[in-house]
C-alpha cells in the first residue's frame, strides 16, 4: 500500500489519476469556478478585472476502504491503458490495467461489478489509481 497521500478533486470528493490544479475566479467580492461563469453573469468586461485563484487538490491519507465496484470505461494514456470504476457510494476511481489483472484472477466480476472488497490507493509513476488492499 503506498504510505503518502492521495490527491482528490475538492469540488467532487473523486480521486484524482493526476494531481491537477483547479481554479477559480474571484470578482464581485465572489469566488467563481470559470471565468464564462463572470462573463455571463457581469459582461466581457468583468473577466479581465477578475483574480483567478489556484485550488489545488484535497490531499488525504491513503486509508483502506470497503466498497462495491462497478467497470465503467477504459482509457488509453501515451503509455498505459487505465479502467474507470464507480464505487456503490458514487465516486470514481481510476485503476490501472496490472491492478485489474490481479483483481479478475483473485475474485472477478459478475456483469461488470466486484462483490464488496476493501481497496486502497497507488502511485505508479506520477499517477494515482485504486487497487484491491493486500493487508
Amino acid at each position: 500500500m503506498y504510505k503518502g497521500e492521495i490527491p482528490f478533486d475538492p469540488y467532487t470528493g473523486d480521486a484524482l489519476d493526476y494531481p491537477n490544479n483547479y481554479y477559480e475566479w474571484e470578482y464581485d467580492g465572489k469566488r467563481h469556478r470559470s471565468w464564462s461563469e463572470i462573463q455571463q453573469k457581469f459582461g466581457k468586461e468583468a473577466v479581465s478585472k477578475s483574480e483567478r485563484i489556484t485550488v489545488p487538490p484535497d490531499w488525504r491519507r491513503n486509508t483502506p476502504f470497503e466498497a462495491v465496484m462497478e467497470l465503467r470505461s477504459m482509457s488509453r494514456g501515451r503509455s498505459a491503458a487505465n479502467f474507470t470504476l464507480r464505487c456503490d457510494a458514487n465516486k470514481e476511481y481510476t485503476m490501472f490495467m496490472t491492478d485489474l489483472m490481479d483483481l479478475l484472477q483473485k475474485h472477478g466480476m459478475v456483469k461488470g461489478k466486484t462483490e464488496r472488497l476493501t481497496w486502497c490507493f497507488c502511485k505508479r509513476g506520477q499517477n494515482y489509481g485504486v487497487m484491491l488492499y493486500n493487508g
